[in-house]
């Protein structure tokens, strides 16, 4: 009786609930069935690549997960990274921080689904904050609030636009003017009328535009020139011949204003002009540090240009190689004018491509400095780098035991990194861990602890090398 009543039981289950065999059976066709997500359907490329709904349902295109609207533009641009409901959301501040909407228009702040403006600090991050002084969130808005907000922007510290009034950053009074640069700078020390203005002689003496232009007294509301004096302690004296009073201003007004000026002296401007000091004379352009650096040696429309005998004689052509004339520059023209240069004897730099010294041939590389003293004799995409014969018979080899090629240079051997560290090249250009039986850079720390970093800047490992850092 026992197993007769387990068995009914048993048959009975879910009797009364709608889930026995007789009540679902029917038809195939009687079933309903959800549609099959499509991912990546293509019908849905245009929504998916804008706002991540990547995935069709039923005809429709939706954002199904995450990833669909990790897809969309609108992830990036707007904070709208996280699915919900088909579509895609803000859900975290993390989110809105991260678009490039916090930064366009302050909208940092996660809220019912989309990022809006909602602190002070989504407007701190706003450009509007530093030009505007626009830096305090207000119904969704980033607005001028209080004085400290104008003390952040840069009209501030400018134009002494430091108090906040009715919404804008404004001059309120005399201390703004005397905190910013128009005091400093102009001797506009004093706040009328909403600007800042000139009051004073002594505002306008202890301001930068006296030491620089002349403009050490006061006329109306600004500082001017007035004596030849003060035109002839300016550093326009010195620097472009602005030595005489003319009007309210410091001018050139001679050739000898120009010829005791800096500008005579580098770039052989010594006769006066209608605009300033210009380059009028061939002895004035011959006798300037333009003409002996880079050849510009002769004066055309009042600046000094190139001439075939200055770019020859010119520490350019000797140094780089700069010694043909055309143009508003020496440049480099052939193989000969390379040849002719510090970088060729030096560097192997002996052959003209585009315009530059380059190695073109093992041949350039062999008769050069870098070839005697550090193996680097032979030719590798336009330079000169080390080969197994050039090491062997190099003064690095006979000085510091670098006899070895490797990655364009000659590297000692060691059988250890203990071995590298005692030699000479790990505390001069920090090789000092041993790969494959070469001592070579082998950590930033190997870089940053040698001769070569704290004289040259080569401190970053690269390599096996250490180099100079490059963002």
């Amino acid at each position: 009786m026992r197993s007769s009543w387990v068995v009914g039981v048993l048959l009975c289950v879910g009797c009364g609930h709608g889930n026995s065999e007789r009540e679902t059976s029917g038809p195939a066709t009687s079933a309903v069935r959800a549609p099959e997500p499509v991912r990546n359907a293509a019908q849905c490329q245009p929504f998916c690549s804008q706002r991540g709904e990547c995935t069709g349902v039923g005809g429709a295109c939706q954002a199904w997960d995450d990833d669909d609207c990790a897809q969309g533009a609108a992830c990036f641009s707007e904070g709208l990274c996280t699915a919900r409901d088909g579509r895609c959301t803000a859900a975290t501040d993390e989110q809105c921080q991260a678009s490039a909407n916090c930064w366009t228009e302050a909208a940092c702040s996660a809220f019912d689904g989309r990022c809006v403006i909602a602190r002070d600090e989504d407007c701190a991050r706003h450009p509007g904050c530093s030009t505007e002084g626009k830096c305090s969130a207000s119904q969704g808005e980033c607005v001028v609030s209080i004085d400290a907000d104008c003390a952040r922007a840069n009209g501030c510290r400018s134009a002494g636009r430091c108090t906040a009034l009715q919404g804008e950053c404004v001059v309120g009074s005399d201390d703004d003017c005397r905190s910013s640069s128009e005091c400093s700078a102009r001797g506009r020390c004093f706040a009328v009328g909403g600007a800042c203005v000139a009051r004073t002689d002594d505002d306008c003496r202890a301001a930068r535009s006296c030491l620089d232009n002349g403009l050490c007294a006061v006329q109306g509301d600004q500082c001017v020139a007035t004596s030849a004096e003060d035109c002839g302690n300016s550093r326009r004296c010195g620097s472009a011949g602005e030595c005489s009073l003319d009007g309210n201003r410091c001018a050139a007004k001679s050739d000898a204003d120009c010829q005791g000026s800096n500008e005579c002296q580098q770039s052989g401007y010594c006769s006066v002009a209608t605009f300033g000091c210009e380059a009028a004379k061939a002895e004035d352009c011959e006798a300037s540090s333009s003409c002996i650096h880079a050849g510009l040696c002769a004066p055309s429309h009042g600046e000094c240009v190139p001439t075939p005998k200055g770019c020859l004689e010119s520490e350019l052509c000797r140094e780089k190689g700069h010694c043909a004339s055309g143009g508003l520059t020496c440049h480099v023209a052939s193989d000969a004018d390379c040849q002719r240069s510090d970088l060729c004897r030096e560097s192997g730099l002996c052959s003209a491509v585009s315009g530059a010294c380059v190695a073109r041939s093992d041949a350039d590389c062999r008769g050069s400095a870098v070839c005697v003293a550090e193996g680097l004799c032979g030719v590798t995409v336009r330079r000169c780098t080390a080969t197994a014969a050039g090491c062997l018979a190099s003064e690095a080899c006979t000085n510091e035991d670098r006899c070895t090629a490797y990655d364009g240079i000659c590297f000692p051997s060691a059988d250890s990194d203990a071995a590298c560290r005692e030699l000479s090249t790990c505390e001069v250009h920090g090789w000092c861990t041993n790969v494959d039986g070469l001592c070579v850079a082998g950590s930033h720390d190997d870089c940053r602890n040698s001769v070569d970093c704290r004289d040259s800047s080569l401190c970053d490992h690269r390599g096996v090398q250490c180099q100079r850092y490059v963002k």
